[in-house]
């Protein structure tokens, strides 16, 4: 009795804080998700440190001709001086250092994303219809303006946390397979069952967890942009331009360009979450055994 007693008080003091517990739950799918689109990053660092090692290979091969032609250095000592320095850095230690850029890249948009993701959060109403129809309200407050930041931020995030749920469905297939397979060995259908499992955890993640995730994630974007809209009004009131309309423009500019860099992100998300494999998933639901 002890034991219930004691599940049950847990049970009551996680109920009380469910505004913090969907708020972490959310916060650990989009982690898992930004993790889960590592390759895509690490395929991003390749391509940036391939495209950088091409043009530093350019520019010393250009400097080391011009310098022979110069004659400061004799043409086969220019040819030697290249292909040394195009096999300083060769495919291993490209993909080496593409691996730890990735970690570093994988990291900063973790940090990025955490403020949009931990979000902004009204005191719930007394009903469930009074709490819809105030989170109508407060997302029409949030979109009252429109810049990058408040239309793309949902997208990457939203794919993000989906990522997410599918990796932790993918992962509970494996369990559910494996302990199927043990107990029953003969069983035909445990891999269909697995798929099941894990397309059951990830509708079930998605549902309790994204939709309070997104409309934190609004009205944090609203609060932010609004207080950019108060910086700039500050900044103009302290100094005033030469040419006040082309200084006014400047100004638009910069607030709706805001949060430009979560197209990044979101590319990644949306990559990320295509190598997730899910249509796989899907095939191996209804594959025949």
């Amino acid at each position: 009795m002890a034991l219930f007693r004691s599940f049950f008080a847990l049970s009551h003091a996680l109920g009380t804080q469910r505004n913090l517990i969907r708020r972490l739950g959310g916060l650990a799918l989009l982690l898992m998700g930004v993790h889960a689109a590592a390759d895509v990053i690490d395929d991003l660092a390749y391509v940036l440190l391939d495209g950088l090692d091409f043009y530093v290979d350019e520019a010393v091969a250009s400097f080391l001709a011009w310098l022979s032609a110069a004659g400061g250095l004799t043409p086969e000592g220019a040819v030697r001086g290249i292909e040394s320095f195009a096999s300083f850095v060769d495919l291993a230690e490209k993909d080496w250092l593409a691996i730890r850029l990735a970690f570093v890249l994988e990291l900063v948009i973790d940090v990025l994303l955490l403020d949009l993701a931990w979000g902004t959060r009204d005191g719930a109403s007394a009903t469930l219809l009074e709490d819809m129809q105030l989170s109508v309200v407060r997302l029409k407050r949030a979109l009252s303006a429109i810049d990058l930041e408040r239309l793309v931020a949902p997208v990457a995030l939203s794919t993000f946390v989906i990522g997410g749920a599918v990796l932790s469905g993918l992962a509970l297939e494996q369990l559910t397979r494996g302990l199927l397979q043990s107990a029953a060995p003969d069983l035909l259908l445990a891999s269909n069952i697995a798929a099941a499992v894990a397309l059951v955890i990830t509708g079930i993640l998605c549902w309790r967890f994204l939709p309070d995730l997104l409309q934190g994630t609004f009205l944090r974007a609203h609060d932010r942009g609004e207080k950019a809209r108060a910086r700039i009004a500050a900044r103009r009131a302290r100094h005033v331009p030469r040419f006040p309309r082309w200084a006014a423009v400047g100004d638009e500019l910069r607030r709706v360009l805001r949060g430009a860099w979560l197209l990044i992100a979101a590319f990644v998300a949306v990559a990320g979450l295509f190598g997730a494999d899910l249509s796989a998933l899907v095939e191996r639901l209804g594959a025949v055994p």
